[in-house]
């Protein structure tokens, strides 16, 4: 039996698109590619995949995290006045 992962991996890796709705698990397959160990798989580990699928991207490089840098920067290099 598959753990959620490599279910995760190997329906990925023979290009199944997996999207969530709700409680819901939407499959789409090219034909031949959803053995009877996947849909097994699948049905078993479904909420930990609706979990998954739905959580928010990781931060990447770009725009944002440069921003972040930016900003983190500029407070680390304020000058700070105190006043009595």
């Amino acid at each position: 039996m598959m753990t959620a992962r490599q279910t995760l991996d190997e329906a990925l890796s023979l290009g199944v698109t997996l999207e969530a709705s709700g409680d819901d698990l939407h499959i789409k397959a090219p034909i031949g590619v959803m053995t009877l160990e996947l849909k097994r798989a699948l049905k078993e580990h479904k909420d930990i995949i609706i979990y998954v699928i739905t959580l928010p991207p990781p931060a990447r490089p770009g725009s944002e995290l440069e921003q972040l840098r930016r900003e983190i920067g500029e407070m680390a290099h304020a000058t700070v006045v105190w006043e009595a």
